[in-house]
């Protein structure tokens, strides 16, 4: 039997309500709550555990227990109050046990977790060098043998993992294994941690060389040692570089600084890499030629490196890729200038807007210093840049200007016309790309992580389309390294691919995964600064592809790239649409040959997907890497596709039908 006290709340008195409480002691199951600390990591301190939502009043015995590996518990002597004051020497897990004294039943409150100061002492990443292409393990010793830590990896490449740490005497280590997709340059984070508490952490740069991987790279070799020092700059290019297996000649390419080149032949295989005429002659290996063969067992080649000199005869080649962003307030142009000729210019850049009556008040040009005088301003809207000489075997100019409206402001949707040309011309190898023309429209805000293309919209004939991609790190921190992924449509001839110019040193890794051809545009240590030094946190790219030869009417040309800065989530940019086919005064184009719709798009967990009945038997989901993500067959023209196991990101859909397939992209927030 259980005993209540009735209590008075006030001392009675005539005529005064008196309200009487009742207090009966614990009986039954009482309820465990959630353990709480004053901190989670105590360091020479001092801190006070406690329970909210568990059983109080009378009747009731707590005992505090604690745990060095999550699974064996010990109680505390003498910590049976509701509270518990400690100074842990060493990571616990504390819970509270509640009894009630008249039923004898017990349960505990759920478990916290206090750390105390532990750090890593060693790391380490192992690659097996194997024609099985095993991936990496990323190895990090600690100075604490508690079981209760773990390692959570940031790999760069958008993929996480968590590690549970092996005990030892005095220490603990953990191994994470790791297969990349893609070779390149990738900004690694491992955080030692007890469940969200962050204890120690760090960040490196590690070099990705994937099996059947060829790597080259190009630099200017100013002292003709034939060595790479660290002075030298490496190729901002264009290279053309022809490939030979066997004597026969299968690739021609054009990059920048350099090319992981994946190759498909058997161990023995010669594959020869020639630096074609153009710009910058090869000056080691003897005739710019370097030939590696397959090895047999061992699939990791080391990096070749071609020097380059400027040689006779001399000529220079400048020009410049200008981006226009364009507010109500102020725009901001982005400009990248190359010379890719070895004799020395000393150019000017001019910009004529058609409405901004601006001043320029913010400049910057990387690198540093690399303007040879003060911008002017002749007239309302034309600016000027002088800027220091620049050869083939120099780096390319980047110039970002923001631009501050002083006359009216701008109306959202109106257009700006804008004229861009880099002089001199006269005497200019290549005279066509030191001038542009632009039609840009106001937005009232932009996003400066973006891709454009030239042409825009609609093509009849054959076409080569060039794309601009910018990105900038809007951190507040400096991003390391960054790549850009980009899935080339299956309209696009990926073998004519084509890289223009680059404001960084730039490698690429064309590949194919799921069917897709696909570009991975690389910038190792490239250092881009935080978000409050504007113009010096940017970076921006140049690249050409021709439409694949006859392709239907109505067929489109998707592209959208990803953005990865070190180890952050992709960075999704806007997308670009070009269709095979224009109007003609009273006719209607239709977007493709079938009428396919998915909305909402972007979409978070629900697609829903319109398809002609009877066009298509089924689809395919595959990520910005090729990889098939999802499947589903095809029985109606209207149908929901559970979407909320993706990661975010962009995805292409293929509809498979008989008289063949199209392409779709969404994107996953």
């Amino acid at each position: 039997m259980v005993t209540c006290t009735v209590s008075a709340l006030s001392t009675p008195t005539p005529g005064k309500k008196i309200t009487y409480t009742t207090t009966c002691p614990c009986a039954g199951i009482p309820a465990g709550g959630t353990t709480i600390a004053s901190t989670t990591l105590c360091a020479s301190c001092t801190l006070t555990l406690d329970v909210t939502g568990g059983a109080t009043g009378t009747g009731i015995f707590y005992q505090w227990e604690r745990s060095a590996n999550g699974t064996t518990w010990s109680s505390i002597p003498g910590a049976t109050a509701s509270t518990y004051v400690c100074a842990p020497t060493q990571p616990y897990a504390f819970r509270r046990k509640t009894t009630c004294t008249v039923s004898s039943l017990s349960t505990y409150s759920s478990p916290i977790t206090v750390a105390t100061p532990v750090d890593i002492i060693q790391d380490s990443v192992r690659q097996t060098p194997d024609t099985s292409c095993s991936g990496q393990l990323f190895f990090v010793k600690t100075n604490s043998p508690s079981p209760l830590l773990a390692i959570k990896t940031y790999f760069g490449d958008g993929q996480t993992a968590t590690t549970p740490v092996t005990p030892l005497s005095t220490t603990s280590y953990a191994n994470t294994g790791h297969t990349y997709i893609n070779s390149g340059t990738y900004t690694v984070k491992q955080v030692l941690c007890i469940d969200t508490t962050s204890l120690d952490s760090i960040t490196f740069s590690y070099e990705h060389r994937d099996c059947h991987i060829l790597p080259i790279k190009f630099y200017f070799d100013d002292n003709s040692n034939c060595i790479k020092d660290g002075s030298e700059q490496f190729s901002y290019g264009p290279n053309r570089v022809k490939v030979d297996s066997n004597g026969i000649t299968i690739d021609t390419l054009s990059l920048t600084s350099g090319i992981y080149y994946k190759t498909n032949g058997i161990a023995g295989t010669i594959y020869r890499f020639s630096l074609l005429p153009g710009g910058a002659t090869a000056s080691c290996p003897v005739g710019g030629v370097w030939a590696d063969t397959m090895p047999a067992g061992v699939g990791v080649c080391p990096t070749r490196y071609i020097a380059t000199q400027c040689g006779t005869p001399s000529y220079y080649d400048v020009a410049q890729y200008t981006t226009l962003l364009c507010g109500s307030h102020m725009a901001r142009a982005t400009i990248l200038m190359t010379n890719t000729g070895c004799s020395s210019v000393s150019p000017t850049m001019t910009l004529n807007l058609n409405k901004y009556r601006s001043n320029v008040y913010s400049t910057a040009l990387t690198p540093a210093g690399a303007l040879a005088g003060p911008s002017t301003k002749s007239g309302p809207m034309t600016y000027t840049w002088p800027v220091t000489v620049t050869t083939a075997s120099s780096i390319s100019r980047l110039l970002t200007a923001y631009l501050n409206t002083t006359g009216p402001t701008l109306i959202i949707g109106d257009t700006v016309r804008s004229d861009e040309i880099i002089a001199p011309v006269a005497g200019d190898y290549a005279p066509g790309n030191n001038s542009s023309v632009r039609v840009d429209t106001v937005k009232g805000s932009f996003d400066p992580n973006m891709i454009e293309v030239t042409p825009a919209g609609c093509f009849d004939a054959d076409t080569v389309f060039q794309f601009t991609v910018n990105f900038e790190n809007m951190g507040n921190d400096t991003a390391y390294n960054v790549h850009v992924m980009d899935t080339l449509s299956p309209n696009l001839d990926w073998r004519s691919l084509e890289v223009l110019a680059s404001s960084h040193v730039m490698n690429i890794y064309p590949y194919e995964a799921g069917g897709y051809r696909i570009v991975k545009f690389d910038f190792p240590d490239i250092d881009l600064l935080d978000s409050a030094q504007h113009g010096l946190n940017n970076g921006v790219f140049v690249y050409r592809v021709r439409s694949k030869p006859g392709i239907a009417v109505g067929s489109s040309i998707l592209s959208r790239v990803g953005i990865y800065f070190d180890d952050n989530d992709v960075v999704m940019t806007n997308g670009v649409e070009n269709t095979k086919g224009c109007p003609t005064l009273g006719t209607v184009m239709t977007k493709s040959a079938h009428a396919i719709h998915l909305y909402p798009n972007p979409a978070s967990s629900d697609l829903m997907i319109e398809a002609p009945t009877g066009a298509f038997t089924s689809l395919t989901v595959n990520n910005v890497m090729g990889q098939q993500m999802l499947q589903h067959d095809i029985d109606a023209g209207r149908f929901h596709m559970d979407i909320s196991a993706l990661p975010a990101g962009v995805y292409t859909v293929v509809f498979h039908g008989v008289q063949g397939n199209e392409m779709r992209k969404f994107v996953k927030w």
